[in-house]
């Protein structure tokens, strides 16, 4: 069953034109990173979210959970809702195996002190939770996660761009005034 969600945005020419004011006045590279700070903010909504729907036998897979604000790569290009314009991504991902090697977990089921593991190689188990496999019914909890969160993903974006990009105007404002 597919849900539709429809986002709309107000004044997106206006934020456009200021950001590649930013870009020509301190560089892509702030820009940048006023958008991944934004973006990051943004999708830490559905970071909790799915960690609350997320089954828990060790606690290992909502643990490993996180949210990465980054330039899209080859591979994004993949999906039909990544364009070649797009300059920031978001998305709630499983952590690397580097950090996941780190990471100390507690079995859940047996009340949380007769198993403790530390570090994994990877969480695969989010694909197979998510979208099931041959054997095994899925159990959704990132979909429903973004779907329930959309509204306030785009109203905290829109509220941490308009505070960095009035920031943005005020020190345009001293600039000029110099």
């Amino acid at each position: 069953m597919a849900t539709v969600v429809k986002v709309e945005f107000e004044g997106w020419a206006e934020t456009t034109e200021l950001f590649k004011q930013i870009s020509n006045d301190f560089g892509e590279k702030d820009a940048s990173n006023i958008m991944r700070s934004a973006v990051r903010l943004s999708m830490k909504t559905v970071l909790e979210k799915a960690r609350s729907l997320v089954s828990k036998d060790t606690g290992a897979l909502a643990a490993s959970l996180q949210v990465e604000a980054r330039k899209p790569g080859k591979k994004d290009f993949r999906s039909k809702y990544i364009f070649p314009g797009d300059v920031v991504i978001g998305v709630v991902t499983t952590a690397s195996g580097k950090v996941l090697a780190n990471k100390a977990f507690k079995n859940l089921k047996s009340g949380g002190s007769k198993f403790k593991q530390i570090g994994i190689k990877s969480d695969a188990r989010a694909m197979t939770l998510e979208f099931g496999t041959g054997n095994r019914a899925p159990k959704p909890f990132m979909r429903p996660a973004l779907e329930s969160s959309a509204a306030q993903v785009t109203g905290t974006l829109g509220k941490s761009l308009g505070v960095a990009l009035e920031k943005y105007k005020a020190k345009q404002a001293k600039r000029l005034l110099k």
